[in-house]
């Protein structure tokens, strides 16, 4: 609705200007002026797909102060009044009356016709007379047809001739086809005052462009004078919206008024005005598109559940992340578990009916991990909460050598937080194992086999003091990662994020969420990060943020790139605090 303010707005603007510029640059010529007002409405069709969106930005802030968990924020109260529905319906109603209005105007074309008599071809066209019609009116393409009131008859024969060349040269130029895609932009911009202005303008202008040949034709502009004002004194009807009528009552002064100028304009000044006037409108179109920018809309992921499963003390190695409805609540599920950990049956004991579903789905998808004996029974709560998941997606990604290294030796290879099972499952699995030469594609084929085996894994990758790799494979927590201990002998160094900030080179800047714009969620994410030697996001530990604001701010936090930070000359590991601030415009 934003945008839908924005453009109508753009096109106002871009509107009041051109229509002042023909004027300025002294545009004579009905030919030229009509492809003018051509162009001016292509510009202002166009707008949307000839501008760059703007993404509002979240802000970046770097932070020195202690860590803080943060508490989730319920999402702030809607208003009861859909006005956003109200205007879209009106819109809707509006649209459907003008298109009902143009199917209207083809039944009763098609009726003036069918009750027509003929009278004779010319050129091609039939000629007919019908008593419904005041004015001579030309529509069709393939089998163009001109209809004639009775008058027409008693009218001298060179003012017959001037409405008949009037009504050919419609036909010659196919004006129908150009009337009918008019009015269609007009049921579309019904609401727009500028758009119905230009439209005018351009019919106007289409006529006194046919008055003119037909004057250049005849060589006698009293003639065709006289056939106007003879038309003028019937008692003329609405006018037909898919036909151009000889004569419009609200037309006429201004069609008299060019016929009695001399107005003559060449080529090449013709030429010099349209490219003077088009040029200023585009500079007027930029101008709109800089004062009333378009928002764009980033692509919004499938809405995902955020929760907290409480198993009693039991430590939940992973589960499912289903889609859910956009509501929050809590479900208590009944799981039943064999010997390593993983749930076999699954029942849901309380809860709302629309989260049973995505409960169950989840529950059957659970890994305790084996820290003692497990019962063969528990119950559970799942806590929902609105948001789109967690940063773990964002986590998965693949790993890269540091820039510069073209390959390493995997000197260790190590699992945290795995059973011996899956251990013994990866370690089958994995094409890579110590003592083999590591580069980035077999890194990304030793995340691929990680991933079919268990895509709730993750990798990280660093360099040992020896020269060569080691590689730490675990679960990816919904929480983020956690940011792991310092490697024996590894150097690691706390730097506040303030003078970090002053070291980053490559920074992409996260988008806001869809979903939270449209909710009006504003906060803060923090992150506790952690900086491999090459200056390249190792590890982000989720501190505290909006579920809604956290996966934007984790995907594009975790792609930045500082300098290298060196301690006595040599790189060392960083850790530091960076908080992401979404703030809407008010």
């Amino acid at each position: 609705m934003n945008n839908a303010f924005a453009y109508s707005l753009q096109v106002l603007l871009l509107v009041a200007i051109g229509s002042a510029l023909p004027w300025l640059v002294r545009m004579r010529a009905p030919r030229a002026r009509l492809l003018y007002w051509h162009l001016l409405l292509a510009c202002c069709l166009l707008l949307p797909f000839a501008q760059p969106w703007k993404s509002p930005a979240a802000n970046v802030v770097y932070e020195d102060g202690p860590i803080q968990r943060g508490v989730p924020v319920k999402l702030p109260a809607r208003s009861s009044f859909p006005f956003e529905t109200v205007l879209t319906g009106l819109y809707l109603a509006g649209l459907t009356l003008r298109l009902g209005w143009l199917v209207l105007g083809f039944a009763r074309l098609r009726r003036y016709r069918d009750r027509a008599e003929f009278l004779r071809l010319e050129s091609g066209a039939e000629v007919m007379i019908s008593g419904e019609i005041n004015s001579p009116v030309t529509f069709g393409v393939w089998r163009p047809v001109i209809l004639l009131p009775p008058g027409f008859v008693k009218l001298e024969p060179t003012a017959q001739e001037a409405v008949m060349l009037h009504e050919l040269f419609h036909i010659e130029r196919r004006d129908w086809t150009f009337s009918i895609t008019e009015e269609i932009i007009r049921a579309v911009f019904w609401f727009h005052p500028a758009i119905w202005w230009l439209l005018g303008q351009i019919q106007l202008t289409r006529e006194e462009v046919v008055d003119r040949a037909v004057v250049e034709v005849t060589k006698s502009r009293e003639q065709y004078l006289e056939a106007l004002l003879a038309v003028a004194k019937a008692k003329l009807q609405p006018d037909l919206a898919l036909a151009p009528l000889f004569l419009r009552k609200r037309h006429l002064a201004r069609r008299v008024a060019a016929l009695l100028k001399e107005v003559s304009m060449s080529n090449r000044r013709i030429a010099a005005t349209l490219l003077t006037a088009f040029s200023i409108a585009l500079i007027a179109a930029r101008v709109a598109v800089w004062m009333f920018p378009l928002e764009a809309s980033a692509q919004a992921p499938d809405t995902q559940m955020s929760m907290t499963v409480d198993a009693g003390g039991l430590k939940l190695m992973h589960g499912g992340v289903p889609k859910y409805p956009n509501l929050e609540g809590d479900v208590v599920v009944q799981v039943s578990l064999n010997d390593k950990g993983e749930v076999t049956d699954a029942q849901v004991i309380s809860g709302a009916p629309e989260l049973r579903k995505a409960a169950l789905a989840d529950a059957l998808e659970w890994h305790f991990v084996q820290d003692g004996s497990l019962p063969p029974t528990l119950q559970a709560t799942i806590k929902f909460r609105l948001g789109n998941g967690g940063p773990s997606n964002a986590m998965h990604m693949v790993p890269q050598l540091p820039p510069g290294v073209s390959s390493l030796t995997l000197d260790q290879l190590t699992f945290s937080g795995l059973s011996p099972e899956m251990q013994q499952r990866l370690q089958a699995a994995l094409p890579v194992h110590e003592g083999d030469t590591l580069d980035n594609t077999a890194l990304k084929r030793l995340h691929e086999s990680m991933n079919a085996v268990d895509e709730h894994l993750a990798m990280r990758i660093r360099v040992l003091p020896n020269g060569t790799a080691g590689i730490d494979i675990g679960l990816n927590s919904g929480g983020g990662n956690v940011i792991p201990p310092p490697a024996p002998g590894e150097k690691r160094i706390r730097v506040g994020g303030n003078i970090q900030a002053a070291k980053l080179i490559d920074k992409a800047t996260p988008s806001y969420p869809p979903l939270a714009k449209q909710a009006r969620i504003q906060g803060t994410v923090r992150f506790n990060v952690l900086l491999a030697k090459d200056g390249r996001v190792q590890a982000l530990e989720l501190v505290s943020g909006h579920p809604l604001l956290v996966p934007s701010a984790t995907e594009a936090v975790s792609r930045w790139v500082y300098q290298p930070t060196l301690l006595n000359g040599e790189p060392v590991e960083v850790q530091t605090i960076i908080d992401v601030n979404f703030t809407l415009s008010q």
